[in-house]
């Protein structure tokens, strides 16, 4: 596309402000889809944590599971190691999770 020199292209703009947009639409699906769902609290952490290609500490599936109280999520994480489906990366206060 020819310019003149007073004439700004916003182009690159727009293009950045709608893949902006998409992704927080994307993310508001999955948080949603997540919370309706009628499983169990086991099941929703799971899902987070399978879903994830990183690993997930507690905070982050708080923030997801954001009706969910910290006491039920820890109770689902020991669950779910103990069951093996899961495995604790590192110990502690800020221990994350990843899917076997």
């Amino acid at each position: 596309m020819i310019q003149n020199e007073n004439e700004n292209d916003y182009t690159q703009y727009v293009f950045y402000m709608l893949k902006c947009i998409l992704e927080a639409y994307r993310k508001l699906h999955y948080i949603m889809e997540v919370n309706t769902d009628n499983g169990s609290t086991i099941d929703g952490v799971y899902k987070i944590i399978f879903n994830s290609a990183t690993p997930i500490n507690k905070h982050v599936t708080k923030n997801v599971l954001y009706a969910t109280s910290s006491a039920t999520i820890e109770k689902a994480l020991a669950a779910l190691v103990k069951d093996g489906k899961i495995q604790p990366m590192t110990k502690g206060r800020y221990s994350k999770y990843f899917r076997l």
